[in-house]
């Protein structure tokens, strides 16, 4: 599960620094020709797909084995209560010019949002593939 976020945020990191640097290809990138801007913009992609993979693991991971459609997702209010607080707090970190300053990250549009919900997005059904291949492995070595 590491290595998949890992791997996701990694990947967003690498299409916003794309996006930033207005390059055709990944494979382009010459980091030491990057400026400023277009790192954090990179920096600051990864660190939003990360943060958001975590908060949806959370719902994700409530059950080892029962899919995420199976189970009562937002039942835990104070979960729910506290994902809202952290998601707007994140989003205040990034919009509010001062919190941006101190943590040196760049306002984000909307192309790099929905590169982090994809990125988000991605990592639940990778982790309900592996939660079925469980399950089917389960029933088969229960039927032995």
């Amino acid at each position: 599960n590491g290595l998949l976020i890992g791997v996701a945020s990694l990947l967003a990191f690498l299409i916003g620094l794309k996006w930033a640097a207005g390059i055709d290809s990944i494979f382009d990138l010459q980091f030491n020709q990057l400026t400023d801007h277009e790192l954090r913009v990179g920096q600051t992609v990864a660190f939003m797909a990360l943060t958001f993979i975590s908060y949806m693991q959370v719902y994700n991971v409530r059950h080892l084995r029962k899919p995420i459609w199976k189970t009562d997702v937002f039942s835990n209010k104070y979960l729910n209560w506290s994902v809202i607080g952290v998601i707007l707090l994140q989003l205040a970190v990034v919009y509010i010019e001062p919190f941006a300053k101190l943590l040196k990250i760049e306002p984000i549009g909307l192309k790099e949002w929905i590169l982090i919900f994809f990125c988000t997005i991605g990592t639940i059904v990778v982790n309900e593939i592996v939660k079925g291949f469980l399950r089917f492995y389960e029933k088969r070595k229960a039927m032995e």
